[in-house]
């Protein structure tokens, strides 16, 4: 592994402590409790380990959804509303509690956002920044779901829209609006490079997530599906986290329009995939769980699917990969066995490029892999195989040509 891309914020947290004037509020307000968020020099010391060891740590705040624990304070300083739709309903608002979108209306919001890359930015010291841009909830009052284009909810986003003389019949206005937010973001995040400690590495790029290509939905919408993308997020300046299924991916079409991707489809690499349902039963949202032999066979897939081999994704646009472990049933207690050590399958895949090997021949390795990472580290990685199979390698395992899930 050597990039560690931490989602620092979400609706329901930003645990991170910064300090600048108006930027200190969101962590007053964003931590869950008073000793529950990372602390500067809990930071510092995370990117000096990181540094020693060549791991590249890439930091994102996802705005302008996803938004909520620490930015409920606007209104009592005298800043009005930073937030829309950031109320208990959060079932008709939001595709999981609690629910809340920044409030692009208020100018006050841009305030705010600059001190808080500036901090982030000189916190972290990393090459690349993550914009976030994730599932942005526009709807109407016709949806089962909406935010924006809520009479009620989004009140301040329709009467902005209504001065800025834009129709909110008309989904380009929503995505003009986004992408103003978008390009003004990523002027902010410019600028705090600029402000960072001379020996700080400059801002190679941007990274944005992308969904479907078949969005808008009626709901969520995405930039990427729009004719006018590379205006909004030039080429040049952004790389796409592309995080769909790869049956259909948009991930092949942007490389041909000259982005480079980072391929995190949910269908290979969400390793909270196939969990319990957490708001209702019934199932988590996306299943099921992947096991570490189709991870190691992921860019292999990929490379099928593209008619290609995956030696040459490096040249058609694919800058890398990764595993992803969302929180919303994991911490500190079950984070290590649900990740490890199957981000390590992926890990050997990306580094040695195993076009004439498969998971049958990484066996060994990996179970070997899971017994350092228990032994020498303190991981408490997840179990592969009963203990009796490590002094008989490949007994237990069986070259199997049943596929991998």
């Amino acid at each position: 592994m050597n990039s560690l891309h931490l989602h620092l914020s979400d609706t329901s947290a930003f645990p991170v402590e910064l300090t600048s004037p108006l930027a200190q509020n969101v962590t007053n307000y964003g931590a869950n409790s008073p000793d529950q968020y990372y602390s500067t020099m809990d930071i510092v010391d995370l990117v000096l380990y990181a540094t020693a060891r060549g791991v590249r740590i890439v930091p994102e705040v996802d705005v302008p959804a996803h938004t909520n624990q620490g930015w409920q304070w606007g209104a009592a300083a005298g800043l009005g509303d930073l937030l829309v739709c950031n109320d208990d309903a959060w079932t008709v608002k939001a595709l999981e509690p609690p629910s809340g979108q920044l409030n692009l209306a208020n100018e006050n919001v841009y305030n705010v956002l600059e001190q808080v890359y500036a901090d982030v930015v000189a916190l972290f010291s990393s090459d690349l920044h993550h914009l976030g841009g994730d599932e942005v909830i526009v709807g109407s009052d016709d949806t089962w779901a909406a935010c924006y284009n809520s009479t009620t909810a989004g009140a301040p986003i329709i009467a902005h829209l209504d001065a800025l003389g834009l129709d909110r019949a008309e989904p380009a206005s929503f995505y003009e609006l986004w992408a103003n937010f978008t390009a003004r973001a990523a002027a902010a995040v410019g600028r705090a490079y600029d402000a960072a400690p001379s020996d700080a590495p400059p801002l190679t790029k941007l990274i944005q997530w992308g969904g479907s290509e078949t969005a808008p939905s009626a709901i969520t919408y995405n930039l990427l599906a729009q004719d006018n993308v590379e205006t909004v997020l030039p080429p040049d300046q952004f790389i796409i986290q592309v995080w769909d299924e790869l049956k259909g991916t948009i991930a092949e079409s942007l490389t041909k329009r000259g982005y480079e991707v980072i391929l995190a489809h949910t269908d290979y690499t969400y390793l909270d995939c196939g969990s319990s349902g957490w708001t209702s039963p019934g199932g988590y949202w996306c299943g099921p769980y992947h096991e570490w032999y189709k991870l190691y066979g992921y860019l292999q897939d990929v490379a099928a699917s593209w008619g290609t081999t995956a030696g040459e994704l490096r040249e058609a646009g694919v800058v890398g990969s990764e595993v992803l472990m969302w929180g919303e049933e994991a911490d500190e207690q079950n984070f290590d066995s649900k990740v490890w050590p199957r981000a390590a399958a992926l890990a050997e895949a990306l580094w040695t490029n195993p076009e004439a090997t498969g998971w049958y021949e990484a066996d060994p390795r990996m179970q070997l892999q899971r017994e350092r990472l228990v032994q020498r580290a303190g991981v408490r990685a997840e179990a592969l195989q009963a203990q009796w199979c490590l002094a008989n390698p490949q007994v237990c395992t069986t070259d199997s040509s049943s596929t991998p899930v």
